[in-house]
């Protein structure tokens, strides 16, 4: 999509109030959760590793 479609959506939402989760957002927390998910499991490992050694 190009900026002014995301600028007229955002318009809309912020005019209209929207109550939801918009699907830009979604995708949004989707990729954090992915992201804490592999941080933690490297800092897991990480631990692991030092208390072996």
């Amino acid at each position: 999509m190009n900026s002014k479609v995301w600028q007229e959506l955002e318009t809309i939402e912020e005019k209209e109030k929207v109550q939801y989760i918009t699907s830009v957002e979604r995708i949004g927390i989707a990729k954090g959760i992915a992201k804490g998910r592999v941080e933690g499991r490297v800092e897991g490992e990480s631990r692991l590793l030092k208390r072996q050694l």
